[in-house]
């Protein structure tokens, strides 16, 4: 299942640089399609990560930019170090201000960072992205090993005893 829109607070975290302040990172997310992001380096690969607080289940993601992307990279991580790919976008086609989501991962993953890379534009300079909304559901992992573990702990304190 693809699950719903996850909620990014405006407070979140996010590590990228922006194009002379005026395009920022914030601006993913406020909902207006005049607004954007836009990086501040003119080379590629730009790359910014979102720390959405808790571990989540990507699987999806919607975009909305100005149709110069071509090629992105989507990945997840719990540290910020190790990251897991969850699909490479190739060829890409964006009609400008037109939300496009993109489902089709090959690899299912969770982690509490999201890396957002766009790897290659059609007119070789800054992509200008308005929105991206991630899809997909909060981890629940951590709570089900934690009680498993309280599970066998109460089941070895019952021999025990």
């Amino acid at each position: 299942a693809q699950g719903g829109v996850i909620t990014i607070d405006p407070n979140t975290a996010f590590d990228g640089e922006t194009k002379d302040g005026v395009s920022n990172l914030q601006n993913l997310i406020d909902n207006k399609d005049d607004t954007s992001w836009t990086p501040k380096s003119s080379n590629a690969p730009w790359s910014l990560i979102i720390d959405m607080g808790d571990a989540y289940t990507i699987t999806g993601i919607d975009l909305t930019c100005e149709g110069k992307v071509k090629m992105f990279q989507l990945e997840l991580s719990n540290d910020k170090e190790k990251w897991s790919p969850l699909t490479i976008v190739t060829n890409a086609v964006f009609k400008p201000k037109v939300i496009q989501s993109f489902t089709d991962f090959y690899e299912v993953g969770s982690g509490r960072y999201c890396k957002f890379t766009v790897l290659e534009t059609y007119s070789k300079k800054q992509p200008s992205i308005i929105q991206l909304n991630l899809l997909g559901s909060k981890d629940l992992s951590a709570l089900y090993l934690g009680v498993g573990i309280s599970l066998l702990i109460l089941l070895v304190f019952i021999i025990i005893c």
